[in-house]
């Protein structure tokens, strides 16, 4: 959520900004009391240490055997699956956070620290990677355990590193963003009480989308702390709002600077509520204020234009929305939007062909969206956390549903559609009669009988059908039915 001054877009003349601003000085009694103090104060200084006990876990360069390979792929399945519940749980116990408690999540935070470690090195020895003392070094580069976000960036690649001995793809260009995140020397911190372990797929979201918006202003500070913690937004997961942090000497900086909005030093500060998507949304804000091609004041523009084309053909105004969030202005649009696009390709892409079925105006509204960010971001689209789709599909989503297969159907639109089901073809064709005796819904069963056709309705669109018989009704109905409505596969015993 960006919180930005009502008045953002008058112009105010600098003499009158700046003697509004000296007036404001004297009569609260005095300079040398009121500059650099903050409207409304963050304690933003660096957190306090975790309270850790130190390990030391240097082992020999080991050779393994291909049977002794699958032993260390179950033990790598176990520790990331046992990590991964773990965050939860930690997340949870420290909403009401003392020394004690904080003291055993952060050791035990640190026990698996020491033991992705001695995994990774079983098979990459200890040259590349040492841990000593608080101290790990990972292919030259040193990393402070005490320091909690060294600590979560250490952790997240070393268990980046790790999926590549699991069945999970593993794309190294994620470690590659990840070490250069550590080379960049942001300016991101952790309140000692916001993780005791922090979800490798939220750092890497981080590393992603900084490295994609290199180019561009580095951001002021990332800040993650603890919901529910009375120094920051209690109402919100997360915010970027200048208001907070802005102190008078800045004010009358930015009085003198044409490029008010660029020149801010704001916090996005994160807490520990938000997934891997809120968290590319508070960045987004970032970008939208800060970035020349990330200009949230284009896609504005973008969209309306498009609004104005289509106006006739709009079902419903929320249907070109992600989000009520995304509903309350321009920014939140903007930010929403690119959070999905990077975070959650998958999904955006999957609606939007299907938000075509139900409503065309807002297809075009949402796609017109869409080929903005595809546009800055120089083509790339992207799976899950902003992990880029290859042509070859190896890392991406280029999936082709395979006959003899169950899969279940997804419908992700919004009420009333949803209610009314989707409607089966006799043949693959959008001129096809409709009947209501041919309807699956969302979450039905269905077998894939053959390989896939195309259709094209005259347009630049295509169409690809697919014939399904339904399993999980009483009479076994068959039909053509588009890709869009497919989702994840049933596994059968």
């Amino acid at each position: 959520m960006a919180k930005e001054k009502e008045n953002q877009s008058i112009e105010i003349p600098n003499w009158v900004s700046l003697f509004a601003l000296l007036t404001t000085v004297s009569v609260a009694g005095g300079f040398g009391t009121i500059i650099g103090c903050q409207t409304e104060k963050y304690l933003l200084d660096n957190p306090e240490s975790a309270k850790i006990t130190g390990k030391t876990t240097n082992l020999d360069e080991i050779k393994l055997n291909p049977e002794e390979s699958k032993l260390l792929a179950d033990q790598v399945q176990n520790y990331l699956q046992s990590k991964q519940i773990d965050s939860q749980i930690f997340i949870n116990l420290l909403e009401n956070p003392n020394d004690s408690l904080l003291t055993y999540t952060h050791q035990i935070a640190y026990d698996y620290l020491a033991r992705g470690t001695a995994l990774l090195q079983l098979t990459e020895g200890t040259e590349k990677l040492t841990i000593e003392e608080g101290k790990l070094s990972f292919e030259g580069r040193e990393f402070d355990l005490s320091n909690q976000y060294d600590f979560h960036l250490a952790s997240a690649i070393i268990d980046k590193s790790l999926e590549k001995y699991t069945q999970k793809q593993s794309d190294p260009s994620q470690i590659d963003n990840l070490l250069w995140l550590k080379d960049q020397n942001f300016d991101i911190r952790f309140e000692n009480d916001s993780y005791a372990i922090f979800p490798p797929d939220r750092m890497q979201v981080i590393a992603n989308l900084l490295f994609y918006a290199r180019e561009e202003p580095k951001p002021y500070v990332i800040e993650f702390y603890r919901f529910g913690d009375n120094r920051f937004p209690s109402e919100l997961g997360g915010v970027y709002d200048c208001r907070y942090t802005k102190s008078l000497i800045d004010e009358i900086k930015g009085s003198f600077n044409q490029d008010y909005e660029n020149s801010r030093n704001c916090p996005i500060l994160i807490s520990n509520s938000m997934d891997s998507t809120g968290i590319a949304h508070e960045i987004a804000h970032f970008l939208g204020f800060s970035s020349k091609t990330f200009d949230q004041k284009e896609f504005s523009s973008v969209v309306n234009h498009t609004i104005k084309n289509v106006e006739s053909e709009i079902v419903l105004k929320d249907d070109y929305y992600l989000s009520n969030h995304a509903m309350e202005n321009n920014e939140e649009d903007f930010a929403e939007t690119l959070a999905y696009y990077f975070n959650n390709g998958p999904y955006l892409r999957n609606l939007i062909q299907q938000t075509r079925w139900w409503d065309r105006g807002a297809y075009e509204i949402l796609k017109a969206k869409y080929d903005f960010f595809q546009n800055k971001f120089g083509g790339k689209q992207f799976t899950t956390s902003g992990k880029e789709i290859t042509e070859d599909g190896v890392f991406g989503e280029k999936v082709q549903f395979v006959p003899n297969k169950l899969y279940r159907v997804s419908d992700k639109s919004p009420s009333p559609y949803k209610e009314e089901g989707i409607h089966l073809r006799l043949n693959p064709s959008l001129n096809e009669p409709v009947y209501d005796a041919l309807k699956v819904s969302d979450g039905d069963i269905v077998e894939v009988l053959a390989l896939p056709e195309s259709y094209s309705d005259g347009t630049s669109e295509s169409y690809i059908f697919y014939k399904v018989r339904v399993k999980n009704k009483p009479v076994n109905l068959e039909g053509w039915i588009a890709e869009e409505w497919l989702g994840a596969t049933v596994e059968t015993q």
